[in-house]
């Protein structure tokens, strides 16, 4: 069966602010048919806070719910004072489900009131993959402490006999605990005999209640046999740990796709960039000359492009087709010099309709102060189109463009 995108909003529209418990953010929410039980549902979020308003300082949490039953890992963020700032992404997998679903992103306060925000894009996104199955699914309350290298993360690893010739798409989650202030870290996927693969997120403890997650999505080919897979993370400033209270759950999952893919875009880099006002396009964040199978095709995509931290700086990201921006927007925001206190968000994301050849860039807007590219971690670009199913006895359709515009490393 084909892949199909089942849920498509973005949304500024106004609507409550979060309470003290978890309740559905209001234009989030859609109910679909799913076609069948035995394909991955993969649910996708970017929620931006409010950073127009006054010093007030809050924070939230966010997770999805299916039929209106909570579902998979917690994920947060905060704002400090006015243009001060960062949104909360997540992804989460599941299998089993079919017919009418009501697909929904539910949040709640952690400290203070947070008010909804009509100014910067939040989205949802639920595609049906076919030709897949959920290969590793991994949730966590367990303690666990970082050190100053990348290391496992606690329950967040698996060993799977993989298809050859497949995709894998890596999602992770994980909010840090609030009892220590002023720590950090960064995070990417291991793989064996590929390693550490996909940008470095990062994010961080300002004070009690006052703190961010990360939300990862990556995708890989080339792996055969028995594979080692691991959510890692890497301490920048002493006293990061997980979480273990409040059901927040951390999470790693791996999809495998057996056929009808492309891993179009899988780019990685490093190089100095400075931001300037307005959106324009990151340098090491641009895929050119992008052939398309089919407008049928559901396109997933996901970007992270973690800020220098140097002074007091906001900045907002997006997706871009040409000159065209869609979906949500993702929230970073840098407190001070330290490398303590920033965060890098991810920016998940998924499209259709969209044929021919294309150009696609992640952008950034500052929105305060003057924001640069951080050299020492990697900031990326991925990818992939979950194609329309072949009819029987056509040919499949081969993605055109060079390997070098497609996959493009720069270091």
């Amino acid at each position: 069966m084909s892949s199909d995108l089942l849920v498509d909003i973005s949304s500024v529209a106004s609507g409550s602010n979060a309470g003290a418990s978890f309740a559905q953010i209001g234009a989030l929410v859609d109910t679909v048919t799913v076609g069948s039980a035995s394909n991955v549902i993969l649910l996708i979020a970017v929620m931006p806070n409010d950073i127009t308003t006054n010093s007030t300082e809050w924070g939230m949490e966010i997770q999805f719910a299916v039929d209106d039953v909570l579902e998979g890992p917690i994920n947060g963020s905060f704002k400090d004072h006015q243009r001060e700032g960062c949104s909360a992404s997540l992804c989460w997998a599941l299998t089993g489900i079919s017919g009418s679903t009501k697909f929904s992103l539910y949040w709640r306060n952690r400290t203070g009131t947070t008010v909804i925000s009509t100014d910067h894009i939040r989205s949802l996104r639920v595609i049906e993959i076919g030709n897949a199955s959920l290969l590793v699914s991994k949730t966590s309350l367990t303690a666990d402490d970082a050190v100053n290298s990348y290391t496992d993360i606690v329950d967040l690893t698996d060993t799977q006999t993989v298809t050859a010739s497949s995709l894998h798409i890596l999602l992770g989650n994980l909010l840090p605990s609030d009892a220590d202030v002023a720590n950090a870290g960064k995070y990417r996927f291991d793989v064996q005999a590929k390693g550490l693969v996909g940008y470095e997120p990062y994010n961080f403890v300002d004070a009690s209640n006052e703190l961010c997650g990360v939300s990862s999505l990556w995708a890989v080919t080339g792996l055969s046999g028995s594979t080692d897979f691991a959510f890692q993370w890497f301490e920048l400033d002493p006293g990061l740990t997980t979480s273990t209270s409040g059901g927040r759950l951390r999470s790693f999952q791996v999809i495998e796709v057996t056929q009808d893919f492309d891993l179009q875009i899988d780019q990685l880099s490093k190089v100095s960039y400075s931001h300037t006002a307005g959106y324009t396009d990151i340098t090491g964040m641009v895929a050119t000359s992008i052939a398309l199978d089919s407008a049928n095709s559901v396109l997933l995509f996901s970007a992270c492009a973690p800020g220098l931290p140097q002074g007091d700086n906001t900045y907002t990201g997006r997706h871009y087709d040409g000159t065209t921006g869609f979906g949500g927007e993702t929230q970073n925001f840098i407190d001070s010099s330290a490398q303590s206190n920033g965060c890098g968000h991810c920016n998940h994301m998924a499209i259709t309709g969209l044929s021919g050849t294309h150009t696609f860039s992640y952008r950034e807007d500052e929105i305060q102060g003057n924001v640069s590219q951080d050299v020492n971690k990697f900031r990326g670009l991925v990818m992939v189109e979950l194609k329309e199913t072949a009819a029987a006895g056509l040919p499949i359709p081969v993605a055109m463009g060079s390997y070098r515009q497609r996959h493009q490393n720069v270091i």
